[in-house]
């Protein structure tokens, strides 16, 4: 008795569960590394992707809106400073507390930046993440060889605890023979 077995079996799992929404090969067919098997739903993941590009823009919106209004701030107090100075007569401390107050100004546009920059970065954190995920939906040969088992079908659900489809790597296979003790 014998049995034709991949010499090297090759098991892929999809990276992300759901419903197969497409399946391109069958037992059989010869795959191409890189070549996709099949794809699966991934709107589960993507459905908050829309509300993030706009919690996004508004984000961006609001703190272009924030730094806008800081830099008014800066050039108001970069005013103070010159009117002090041109009236230096006025005193010491008038010119003292017009630069603190433009250096709080300056530091202000400073703040509202780094907090654009922040909110920015985790939203796009976030959307990125997403992305990442949604590109596990499509599932492609990590080799070349021939589909040796194909265990989901279309419009079935594919799940990261099994195989969805089981390739022998460079169509090598080998014969696994039992043979009694008495032919040798």
């Amino acid at each position: 008795n014998g049995k034709v077995v991949a010499d090297n079996e090759v098991q892929v799992f999809p990276m992300l569960a759901g419903q197969v929404l497409t399946l391109s090969v069958s037992e059989g067919d010869k795959v191409a590394k890189g070549q996709t098997l099949l794809n699966v739903d991934t709107s589960s993941v993507t459905s908050t992707m829309s509300s993030l590009r706009e919690s996004y823009n508004a984000t961006k919106t609001a703190t272009e809106k924030a730094i806008e209004n800081a830099q008014i701030g800066v050039e108001q107090a970069q005013l103070a400073v010159e009117n002090t100075e041109a009236l230096l007569e006025a005193g010491e401390q008038d010119l003292t507390k017009a630069k603190q107050g433009l250096a709080q100004a300056q530091a202000g546009v400073q703040q509202a930046r780094a907090q654009q920059a922040a909110s920015l970065a985790q939203i796009q954190a976030s959307m990125d993440q997403i992305n990442k995920q949604a590109s596990y939906g499509t599932v492609t040969a990590p080799c070349a060889g021939t589909v040796t088992a194909v265990n989901v079908v279309q419009g079935g659900m594919a799940s990261s605890a099994q195989p969805a489809v089981v390739i022998a790597e460079d169509s090598r296979v080998k014969i696994n023979a039992s043979v009694s003790e008495d032919v040798f």
